[in-house]
């Protein structure tokens, strides 16, 4: 599950998803422009043994930066919603 946002000022857009292996569900961002082409990616969230998931993401123009939100859970526990800013232009900021 993931979800998307785009930046009208640089057209662009940013998907932020889940990536799983055996000890962990770590969350992911990738910045592309609107014909499909790739651009950069990096990690917003990972810890080992924690399952983060449910992404969202929303883009703030005034201050040109991204705010990632998503639940973190440890042990099958809730650890609660979490957020962080992401700076615009593929930079992860915090």
């Amino acid at each position: 599950m993931g979800a998307t946002a785009y930046d009208a000022q640089h057209d662009e857009l940013w998907s932020v998803a889940t990536w799983q292996d055996q000890f962990s569900r770590d969350i992911w961002a990738r910045r592309l422009r609107p014909d499909g082409t790739l651009l950069e990616y990096f990690n917003v969230a990972n810890a080992q043994e924690e399952q983060m998931q449910g992404p969202a993401i929303e883009y703030c123009p005034l201050h040109e930066e991204y705010l990632f939100a998503y639940e973190n859970f440890y042990d099958g526990n809730p650890v609660g919603p979490t957020s962080r800013p992401g700076a615009s232009r593929g930079t992860a900021a915090g």
